[in-house]
């Protein structure tokens, strides 16, 4: 029988709570790198409008 009406098993599984919590916890740091990087280049476009908007 296939996968499907299969139980899975915790040593059957794709990845184990340990490797989702890890794949999780590296989501959470690239969203957190990309609203630092975002409110930096904010605060540099607000110093340096006034010269593009010449």
């Amino acid at each position: 029988m296939g996968l499907v009406g299969r139980n899975r098993t915790e040593g059957d599984a794709l990845e184990s709570a340990q490797e989702r919590r890890e794949r999780w916890r590296s989501v959470y740091i690239i969203y957190f790198t990309m609203f630092q990087m975002s409110l930096g280049f904010s605060i540099v476009l607000t110093g340096v409008w006034p010269y593009l908007d010449k």
